[in-house]
């Protein structure tokens, strides 16, 4: 069997960067925990500049809409998944999730410089494109990293602190270009500059101060985390983690995209263009506040229980937007009521459901396998995932365009409903994820 042995009690193993071994204070960060969270907040900073200027450059200076917006968000997830299960195999194997990290990290950070040069429609798409190529392969062996230094943190809150570090920078990212185009409209070449030196600083941190893994003393080259086991494989001997993939996509179909939905709140009337860079601050601001919370949590009463139940508050979301649809004429700007209440209900609800899913699910399978498998497990679920995802992107994108924003978010609740039910029946999916823990989750 590939699971992790669940008699293991949660002291009895110290992975490799474990800073805090032995510390009486016992949950205080690891080094390369911090450093990792760092990186990412970094990194972030610089991603989450140009997924907050892209909407307004392809809105206002090419003119696309929701549709295309769909379908371009779909297109940056797709190449994500294309090398995702790829980046898994490589951090399992010889080369381990440091070197594969700083591989995907250096390539989107490669990315952000080819902006710098030219920001025409084709290499907007080349350079978006290799930025979720790079964070395909950067995730599963990033996510193998923080899985193998949680210290004495639970696996869901480890997720938290790193997701609040990486969030942090989400965050900031808009706050810097709407106050930077705020002063300087339509100097776009800048913000990709600035965008390209955050990134540097982001792998900075992980090459200097997170240490390469070494091989868990259990786990033999033909043992469990041999490299030629597939990802498929592995999930396939828990059914545990298998049930939580197929929810994973189900619940996926009904998880549209930050951009299209800021950019289709935009199109009721609700808010203006300007401001689209604030939306992604305030649902960052959201999921920075609430993740470690959430994550201790999961920690408390089951990662996958609150993993399902963070699929609830998009309903809130497609509710806000079908609200703002069927009265539109509210502006932001002008800081009418409407607008306001509308924006903060989809930022806030968008905000949690990040900060109930995004690490949560991960750390709920990568807490039943041994560290060596992990990267592949975690390419394959994530994969998934996001696969889900791209499809409810574009398909919301075409609905809103062509058959209008009631049936839109009518069918995305309605596919969101049905995963709830899906999970709600899913077999053996509510069981202890963490070694030890041998009492079942309750139902929700």
């Amino acid at each position: 069997m590939y699971l992790a042995e669940r008699s293991r009690s949660a002291t009895a193993t110290v992975e490799p960067g474990d800073a805090t071994a032995g510390s009486p204070r016992g949950r205080r960060v690891p080094v390369a925990l911090l450093a990792l969270g760092l990186t990412s907040f970094f990194t972030d900073i610089s991603s989450e500049m140009v997924a907050a200027a892209l909407p307004l450059y392809l809105a206002g200076e090419l003119g696309f809409t929701v549709a295309l917006l769909g379908v371009f968000d779909g297109f940056q997830r797709a190449a994500a998944i294309a090398v995702r299960l790829l980046g898994g195999r490589l951090a399992d194997g010889r080369r381990g999730p440091k070197q594969v990290a700083l591989a995907g990290y250096g390539l989107s950070m490669l990315t952000r410089w080819l902006l710098v040069l030219t920001a025409a429609l084709g290499p907007v798409l080349v350079a978006t494109g290799l930025d979720r190529v790079g964070k395909g392969l950067r995730s599963p062996a990033r996510d193998a990293l923080i899985s193998r230094n949680t210290g004495r943190l639970g696996p869901a809150a480890a997720f938290g602190v790193h997701r609040a570090f990486d969030t942090a920078g989400a965050l900031l990212g808009p706050i810097l270009v709407f106050a930077f185009l705020s002063i300087a409209p339509g100097r776009f070449d800048t913000v990709w500059l600035l965008s390209g030196l955050a990134a540097v600083a982001g792998l900075v941190w992980l090459a200097a101060f997170v240490p390469s893994p070494t091989m868990s003393p259990g786990a033999a080259a033909t043992g469990p985390s041999a490299p030629t086991l597939s990802a498929w494989r592995i999930l396939r001997t828990d059914p545990v983690a298998r049930s939580l993939m197929t929810v994973g996509v189900v619940l996926g179909l009904g998880a549209v995209g930050d951009p299209v939905v800021f950019i289709a709140l935009r199109e009721t009337g609700a808010v203006s263009l300007a401001v689209v860079p604030l939306l992604f601050a305030a649902s960052a601001l959201v999921f920075v506040v609430l993740a470690v919370p959430v994550g201790r949590l999961a920690d408390r009463i089951g990662p996958t229980r609150v993993y399902v139940a963070g699929h609830l508050p998009l309903l809130a979301v497609y509710g806000a937007l079908w609200v703002a649809a069927a009265t539109p004429g509210g502006d932001l700007v002008r800081l009418d009521g409407r607008g306001v209440a509308l924006a903060a209900v989809a930022v806030g609800a968008l905000g949690l459901h990040y900060a109930a899913t995004d690490g949560v699910g991960v750390a709920a399978l990568a807490s039943r396998l041994d560290p060596g498998l992990r990267g592949r497990a975690i390419a394959a679920f994530t994969s998934m995932v996001l696969a889900g995802r791209l499809i409810a992107s574009a398909g919301f994108g075409l609905l809103w365009t062509r058959a209008g924003a009631t049936v839109a978010c009518a069918v995305a609740m309605a596919v969101v409903l049905a995963g709830l039910v899906w999970a709600r029946r899913a077999r053996g999916l509510f069981v202890p994820t963490t070694p030890g823990n041998h009492h079942e989750e309750a139902t929700p």
